[in-house]
């Protein structure tokens, strides 16, 4: 039961960095005429074209957080036994050979009756 409210907390302290992460670009448009049109946005012109790199220098660091949470409860997972050695099941896999794929001549053609 403790690994579950472990992996609970993760969870929400994932939800939080993702909502925190998103504070400085909803920070950002505080205009509401540039929050209803991002492709307006986008068309005009600036004459300060740094003005960019704030938003995607925060994205990169999101999305960097994002992988790195998401690899740290990947190794947790694996740690905890979340993914066993043998499992029970595995999916089936039919391995066909190249020689029952449709070809040219026999392509949507009525299968023969042998079901």
């Amino acid at each position: 039961m403790t690994a579950v409210r472990v992996v609970t907390a993760i969870t929400l302290l994932a939800v939080f960095l993702a909502i925190v992460g998103m504070v400085p670009a909803a920070a950002a448009m505080t205009d509401p005429a540039t929050a209803t049109g991002v492709a307006e946005a986008a068309q005009e012109t600036n004459d300060n074209e740094s003005s960019v790199w704030p938003m995607v220098t925060w994205s990169l660091v999101v999305i960097g957080a994002f992988c790195l949470l998401l690899g740290i409860l990947y190794l947790f997972k694996r740690r905890i036994g979340g993914f066993p050695e043998n499992p029970s099941w595995t999916a089936p896999i039919t391995v066909m050979p190249a020689s029952e794929n449709p070809t040219e001549e026999t392509f949507g053609l009525e299968p023969d009756d042998h079901h």
